[in-house]
C-alpha cells in the first residue's frame, strides 16, 4: 500500500490586441484599439492511497484514489476586463504502470478520472469580480453545474529515499464544467451566468511525493 500527497502550480500570461468595431445610424464604421491582457494561475493538491502489484522484476501496476481541490484564478485587464476565481473539491481515480530503468529511476504512465461531487459556493462555484468592468456592478458567487475531467501523466521517478521521491511529469489535463445558476447584478433587468465550458492544460509538472510509504 502507498499514500502520498501531491501540490501543483501552473501560471501563464495572454495579451490580446484588436479593436472594437463601432456602426453609427448612417452605416459608418469606426474602429477603436483595444488591449487586454489575461493572467491565469492554477494550483492543485490531492491526497492519494493506494496499492502496487509488481507484475515482472521491473515492472508494477497500480491502482489508487484521490481527495484533491484546485483552485484557479484568471485577472483580465484592459478592454472588458474583470477577474475570476474558480475552486472545487473533487474525488478521483487513477490507474497506473511503472517500469523500472535502475534501482533509483523509473518511468511510467498515468490515468486519473475526476468527479466534482458536492455542489455549492465553497466547493464547487466560480466568484467574479464584476466591480472591475463596471463600479455599479456587485461582485458574484455561482456554483457550477455537474464538473468532471481526466488526466494523462506520464512520471520519471527519481527515488530519493526510502519515504521520498521526486517525479518530473509530462502531463495532459481536460475540465469540463456545466454553466452555473444566475445571480442577479444589482443593475436593474441585468443578471449573471458563465456557461458551460472546459478547459484543456498541458505542460510539465515537477512533483514531490512528501508521504510514501509500503507494506
Amino acid at each position: 500500500m502507498f499514500i502520498g500527497i501531491d501540490t501543483s502550480y501552473q501560471s501563464s500570461n495572454i495579451s490580446y490586441k484588436g479593436a472594437n468595431q463601432y456602426v453609427d445610424l448612417n452605416g459608418d464604421i469606426s474602429y477603436e484599439p483595444a488591449e487586454t491582457t489575461s493572467k491565469l494561475s492554477v494550483f492543485n493538491i490531492s491526497a492519494k492511497a493506494g496499492i502496487k502489484k509488481a507484475v515482472s522484476n521491473r515492472a508494477d501496476i497500480l491502482g489508487y484514489g484521490l481527495l484533491s481541490y484546485r483552485f484557479a484564478k484568471r485577472d483580465m485587464k484592459g478592454e472588458g476586463g474583470y477577474g475570476e476565481y474558480y475552486h472545487w473539491g473533487y474525488l478521483g481515480l487513477g490507474l497506473g504502470f511503472d517500469f523500472c530503468l535502475s534501482y533509483k529511476l523509473q518511468t511510467g504512465v498515468r490515468l486519473e478520472g475526476m468527479y466534482a461531487p458536492i455542489k455549492s459556493k465553497y466547493f464547487r462555484s466560480v466568484y467574479v469580480e464584476l466591480s472591475k468592468l463596471d463600479p455599479d456592478l456587485k461582485n458574484i458567487n455561482l456554483s457550477f453545474g455537474s464538473t468532471d475531467g481526466f488526466r494523462v501523466k506520464l512520471p520519471t521517478i527519481y527515488k530519493i529515499s526510502n519515504t521520498i521521491s521526486f517525479e518530473f511529469e509530462p502531463f495532459y489535463e481536460y475540465w469540463h464544467a456545466d454553466k452555473t445558476d444566475w445571480k442577479d447584478t444589482t443593475i436593474e433587468g441585468l443578471i449573471a451566468s458563465v456557461p458551460s465550458n472546459f478547459t484543456r492544460n498541458y505542460g510539465f509538472l515537477q512533483v514531490l511525493d512528501t508521504i510514501s510509504s509500503k507494506t
